[in-house]
């Protein structure tokens, strides 16, 4: 591995999913140095694509976006990532454009906040079914994330009208918001977006 031209690996990788990148990075310490080093000259290393129940922990994750520049991630009904591994996304993720944290019971509003704070390119976001989310993460969002374009809430039921007003003045591309057993939202609440 250690003799493998950057230029082979490069069309190499290119070749791959990231998943599967990812797994041979995990190999050995030169195949992840491989990996490390040809990374900037990947294209492809835009999308995480763990979802649907898959057994991610914060460390899969830390892993994960350290490589590369996502700009799309999928860890919807991540059950195993807790409050530290979405402060990650935050941090690593300045460029993501797309977040699906469906079902992610444990994203709160202080990791919201943070993924608000460090990736304020967002344009889609899915935080539907989380049930610890409520006004205080989302006002994050809404003052952070000027470029949302698509927004789905189904049954985040702690949020109230003050979110529509907060999304109102601060997301002005906003076009699709889900509000879908979102109980505490009044018609005034929708009348506002």
């Amino acid at each position: 591995v250690d003799r493998i031209p950057a230029e082979i690996a490069v069309q190499f990788f290119c070749r791959l999913n990231f998943k599967d990148i990812f797994n041979f990075a995990c190999v050995s310490w030169s195949c992840y140095n491989l990996v490390r080093l040809v990374s900037p000259s990947l294209k492809n290393i835009i999308t995480l694509p763990f979802s649907t129940d898959s057994y991610l922990e914060d460390i899969d994750l830390l892993e994960a976006v350290r490589f590369g520049q996502m700009i799309s991630m999928n860890i919807s009904g991540c059950l195993h990532v807790s409050e530290i591994g979405f402060k990650l996304i935050g941090t690593y993720c300045r460029n993501l454009r797309s977040l699906d944290l469906n079902r992610c019971i444990s994203l709160t509003n202080k990791a919201l906040s943070a993924i608000a704070v460090g990736c304020t390119k967002l344009t889609h976001l899915n935080i539907s079914c989380c049930d610890f989310i409520w006004n205080e993460g989302l006002k994050s969002i809404a003052r952070n994330c000027k470029y949302l374009v698509s927004l789905d809430l189904t049954s985040c039921w702690k949020i109230t009208d003050e979110i529509c007003h907060e999304l109102s003045n601060n997301c002005p591309l906003l076009e699709n918001i889900n509000l879908t057993f979102c109980d505490r939202i009044t018609d005034q609440g929708v009348f506002a977006i």
